[in-house]
């Protein structure tokens, strides 16, 4: 959308291997992480806040403009329940329809929908996001479209807030 994005991101555990990873880093936030003084969430939102500082300097440059590009901090949740993860899915999907953006999310052009319900190649992970629907890929495609269909972003539950 022009004035705002999501992304839904399923975040691995810590591992030996990335933990060396982040070792290796040396920022003041994976030293402090390595050392047991801030939580795996502290580190990872230094680590999304590095992300849109990055994109923001390389956006400013390439446009050859200066200032912020970000009008606000951004918001996370953790999901932790199937039925919040089904509905900030879903949420995603029809959010450009609430902001006016368009009348149908099946034709907004930016949303992952259609590359979760074709077969060509993405780099999303489709398996894995239609297996949260039915184990079974076709039902999962059937069950994903069909919740799609029904949901209403105004069912007074606000995952968001």
């Amino acid at each position: 959308m022009p004035n705002h994005f999501h992304f839904l991101i399923r975040i691995n555990s810590i591992s030996n291997i990335s933990l060396r990873l982040v070792q290796e880093q040396q920022t003041s936030k994976s030293v402090l992480f390595t050392e047991n003084k801030i939580s795996y969430n502290d580190f990872l939102e230094d680590q999304f806040k590095r992300l849109f500082s990055s994109y923001a300097l390389a956006f400013n440059k390439q446009e050859n403009r200066t200032g912020s590009l970000f009008q606000k901090r951004f918001k996370r949740v953790s999901v932790n329940t199937e039925s919040k993860l089904w509905h900030l899915l879903a949420y995603i999907h029809h959010n450009p329809i609430h902001h006016g953006f368009t009348k149908d999310f099946l034709t907004w052009k930016y949303s992952s929908y259609a590359a979760l319900v074709s077969t060509k190649s993405t780099l999303l992970s489709r398996t894995k996001v239609l297996e949260w629907f039915h184990e079974d890929l076709n039902q999962s495609v059937k069950a994903f479209k069909e919740y799609h269909r029904t949901f209403k972003l105004d069912n007074g539950i606000d995952y968001l807030e």
